[in-house]
């Protein structure tokens, strides 16, 4: 018979012996291999460790990476630029109101929806000889940043879809400025013209918004073929679909296979911007500050692209406009109410 204490002990306490057969001999050697594809024994990794190749933006391994990867991030207020296109930034430092061009936080706007009609400022430009597809990531980005449009999965979205779509935009971007100028065309006697001239703020003749919609809905086309979508207004996303929905069906069939992808692609641009801008923003685009980066540039109805490559970025001030100090959380400036009330306290 078995002690009690024997049988009431927990399974994971019984210790089973490793016969002599089966234990290891001799000092067990882990290789590894390193930067240039030598072999090089464990301790001489642990004691001198070899560097590693790191893309640009991305953290360094060690304290040494992560103090050089936030000072480069600081270099714009806490935003870089990744290799592949991609935003990595602060949202919550670059957040503006697209109506009153104020901070998010000093918004006194009404009658908006909550996290509606902000955009992203001074933001870093994309680099010189940026891809479609290097755009697009960075549409993604900051779409994903953002709290109204964020509910699509843009990032995701990217990797399942990107290629095929910048790949039929590339092949039918001609049909497209097609579609585009034929709409144009039509604009003057279109029954939608007063609802569109409202949309961009014209307040007079229905005829005088024609012109300008005319040049927002072709640069609108040639955002979007380029791949750089954060540029699109969201009037300029409707322009797309209406061109579209409007053309000839023999000369543009949807059973093309890669109409049938571009298709696809203004629907989901249109309906993105739709989850993010009201009623009232129809003129406002993710990246409100800056211009397309395709060629030529062509600026929209609303004139809302401005070179702001001389002036600081304005994310980097303090909200109560000083530029003595540079703080995004107002908490050193010597005009914060609270600081001064703990100084007198």
């Amino acid at each position: 018979n078995l002690p009690s204490l024997f049988l009431w002990t927990p399974c994971f306490l019984w210790i089973r012996r490793t016969p002599d057969s089966k234990k290891r001999t001799g000092r067990p050697k882990a290789i590894l291999q390193g930067r240039k594809g030598s072999d090089l024994p464990s301790r001489t990794d642990r004691r001198r460790p070899q560097k590693q190749e790191v893309c640009v933006g991305q953290p360094e391994p060690g304290s040494r990476g992560r103090r050089r990867r936030k000072r480069r991030m600081s270099a714009y207020g806490g935003a870089i630029v990744l290799a592949s296109g991609e935003l990595r930034f602060r949202p919550q430092s670059f957040s503006y109101c697209g109506h009153c061009d104020q901070y998010f936080m000093s918004c006194t706007c009404h009658g908006i929806p909550h996290a509606h009609d902000f955009n992203f400022k001074c933001l870093p430009r994309p680099p010189d000889g940026s891809t479609p597809q290097m755009l697009l990531r960075r549409w993604c980005s900051c779409v994903a940043q953002s709290s109204a449009m964020g509910r699509f999965e843009a990032l995701k979205w990217y990797r399942d879809h990107a290629s095929s779509k910048l790949r039929a935009i590339s092949h039918k971007r001609d049909a497209l400025n097609d579609m585009v100028e034929e709409y144009v065309a039509r604009l003057p006697s279109d029954p939608h013209l007063p609802l569109l001239a409202k949309a961009i703020g014209i307040r007079g003749a229905p005829a005088e918004g024609a012109p300008r919609l005319a040049r927002e809905a072709r640069s609108a086309a040639a955002s979007f073929v380029a791949g750089d979508w954060a540029t699109v207004t969201r009037v300029g996303a409707l322009l797309l679909n209406n061109a579209f929905q409007s053309s000839d069906c023999d000369r543009y069939p949807l059973a093309d296979d890669e109409l049938a992808e571009v298709f696809s692609a203004i629907d989901t641009l249109n309906k993105v911007l739709g989850l993010g801008y009201s009623d009232v923003g129809w003129c406002l685009a993710i990246e409100n500050d800056r211009a397309p980066h395709a060629t030529p540039v062509d600026v929209g109805a609303s004139g809302r692209f401005r070179d702001v490559s001389a002036a600081p970025p304005q994310n980097t001030q303090c909200r109560c406009g000083s530029t003595t100090h540079k703080r995004t959380n107002h908490s050193s400036c010597p005009l914060n109410p609270k600081k001064a009330q703990r100084a007198r306290t």
